[in-house]
């Protein structure tokens, strides 16, 4: 019983004890990570060949089917990884093809039907600097049609883009830091 209540046998024990604790810590540091799983459905990889079909002309062989789903993968596991590193984020040119791909996706809802004769002259009349020519004067619609018609369509994809925006603004609450005031010096 008096060799327990020795300082030395606590030294040496605690010493041991982290001895252990640091060996497995090692131990677990040199684990493999867990593999993150990639499945390439059967609708993927036959969208895949569908795509491929209307770039080449012709049905993958089982070859050319190969390289999709590999480049798939490829593409897949670059992705993931440039989030986890957070190179998706605050990066202008990933930022701007975002937008314009939701953007896109807002106004490919609009149907881009023909406007009524009505709809292009409201139109002209309320626009009517951007039909003017050199002299200032608005050609009868007539002669600018296809240009109403196409200004048309685009302003009608705008305004679709425009209220999707405001209906996601909707659900953000936009905090904009200003900065301190000065100190007076008295």
């Amino acid at each position: 019983m008096k060799l327990l209540r020795e300082p030395l046998v606590h030294f040496l024990t605690l010493g041991g004890l982290l001895f252990a604790v640091f060996a497995v810590a090692d131990h677990l540091k040199q684990r493999p990570v867990p593999v993150n799983r990639i499945y390439v459905t059967m609708q993927t990889a036959d969208k895949l060949a569908a795509d491929f079909r209307k770039q080449s002309g012709h049905a993958p062989d089982a070859a050319e089917r190969q390289r999709l789903i590999d480049d798939y993968v490829r593409g897949e596991v670059l992705v993931r990884e440039a989030r986890a590193q957070g190179i998706d984020r605050d990066d202008p040119v990933v930022r701007a093809e975002l937008r314009r791909r939701m953007e896109e996706s807002a106004a490919s809802s609009v149907a881009a039907g023909e406007p009524s004769e009505a709809d292009l002259e409201k139109f002209l009349a309320e626009h009517p600097r951007e039909f003017a020519g050199a002299d200032g004067q608005v050609p009868p619609l007539a002669q600018i049609r296809a240009r109403v018609v196409t200004r048309w369509q685009e302003a009608q994809k705008q305004a679709a883009v425009d209220a999707a925006y405001q209906d996601m603004r909707g659900r953000y609450e936009v905090v904009v830091e200003q900065p301190a005031a000065a100190k007076k010096t008295p």
